[in-house]
């Protein structure tokens, strides 16, 4: 009877995970179903099976990040809203091990891989549709208008322009390190058609974040592969789109681009000024928003217009929960960063080789990005940086000779 329960609670996490991944995009609603099944499911397998739970959570920085937000609190302003960013990233945490523990074999991570592609495919589809008629189909979205610059944005099913520019700039790499490197025949025009689409909405949805994202990417792939000609479609491809764009995002120094990050350095003072208050353990989980607030005067981006985010997640990790906390994460990204690349140089299993090259590009891109936006800090973002890591994480399920 335990067995048959050990292996029904492992298809029904297993399954629920790519229910999740799948929904990401579409709606938190369905999401939220999948997580609570998902994290279900986990801790019934781990207390019936123990040895189920990836041994590398006791790995000091993941630890470190985990306690020093939760200590964060101490110093916040607001404890409920505190408590409830704890309860978020304690949620995606719970994701992040189902998925480390829950891949076991190639066909589960070619399956929820596939999942996370044509996920991404489906909501670049709503994007264009978006874009002809004015409104998505999933929850009826009008584009983003900006008409002081003639331009109008394309959301999709996501909220804003920028969730949707981080969404599909981290997977770009993965499906363009699949793409290049690892399919033949059909499977790989198929791959290259759906890549060429996410292309276009990332370009459509005018995220610069993204597009810089996915170019330090390529840029990567063209390091790590030795092929040169990436970079040299790269740099056609920024000269097509200088041309493109619409000049009141292009235009120096008065175009909307270069103004939004000078906008942007303004935030970041305040936020400086936010750091200094607790500079250890940060001013709280969750409330970057309302402290911003009190501390922006009049002349200041966003003052009286509610809580912002600070459009830069190192920052603002860095206020909610420290300078220590700040060096936990980037600790933990450097041994997931060191692992993979550890494996694409040492695995002889290709499409294991591939897609950890494929993942760095991808945390390449979304770490980029989180310098113009605040990446971690958008829930579907959020999770969708903890279901890569638990990918990236359940490569050591493969027999490969390296430890987180």
């Amino acid at each position: 009877m335990k067995i048959g329960l050990l292996k029904l609670c492992d298809k029904a996490s297993f399954y629920s995970l790519a229910f999740i991944i799948f929904f990401l995009p579409v709606y938190n609603s369905f999401t939220s179903l999948g997580i609570g099944l998902a994290i279900l499911c986990f801790l019934i397998k781990v207390s019936l099976s123990p040895r189920l739970c990836p041994n590398f959570i006791k790995k000091w920085p993941i630890i470190a990040f985990l306690i020093v937000s939760g200590l964060s609190i101490i110093n916040s302003c607001d404890i409920s809203l505190s408590l409830i960013g704890l309860r978020k990233l304690m949620m995606h945490f719970f994701v992040f091990l189902a998925i480390a523990a829950g891949i076991t074999d190639i066909r589960r991570l070619k399956y929820l891989i596939f999942v996370l592609l044509f996920s991404a495919f489906i909501v670049s589809l709503d994007g264009f549709w978006q874009h002809f008629t004015g409104t998505d189909w999933f929850s009826f979205r009008p584009l983003m208008a900006y008409t002081h610059l003639g331009i109008k944005r394309i959301t999709a099913s996501f909220w804003q322009a920028g969730s949707l520019g981080i969404h599909i700039g981290a997977v770009i790499p993965v499906s363009l390190s699949l793409f290049l490197f690892y399919l033949k025949g059909f499977k790989k025009i198929m791959l290259g058609i759906m890549t060429f689409v996410l292309i276009s909405i990332l370009v459509l949805s005018f995220a610069p974040g993204a597009a810089f994202g996915v170019s330090a990417a390529i840029i990567f792939f063209a390091c790590a592969k030795k092929e040169w000609r990436l970079t040299l479609f790269l740099m056609l491809g920024v000269l097509l789109a200088y041309f493109i764009l619409p000049e009141s995002l292009t235009n120096w120094p008065n175009g909307s681009l270069f103004q939004t990050i000078f906008g942007r350095i303004k935030m970041w003072a305040i936020t400086v000024k936010m750091i200094q208050i607790h500079p250890f353990f940060g001013n709280g989980l969750h409330t970057f928003g309302v402290n911003y607030q009190k501390l922006c005067v009049p002349g200041d981006p966003y003052y009286g217009l509610g809580p912002p985010y600070a459009h830069n997640m190192y920052v603002q990790m860095a206020a909610e929960i420290g300078l220590l906390g700040l060096f936990s994460f980037i600790a933990l990204i450097a041994g997931i960063f060191k692992k993979l690349w550890y494996i694409y140089r040492a695995t002889e299993e290709k499409f294991v080789q591939t897609l950890s090259l494929g993942l760095i590009g991808s945390f390449i891109a979304y770490l980029t990005h989180g310098m113009l936006e605040s990446s971690l800090y958008t829930s579907q973002s959020a999770l969708l940086f903890w279901i890569l890591s638990g990918f990236s994480i359940s490569l050591l399920n493969f027999k490969i000779d390296v430890d987180f």
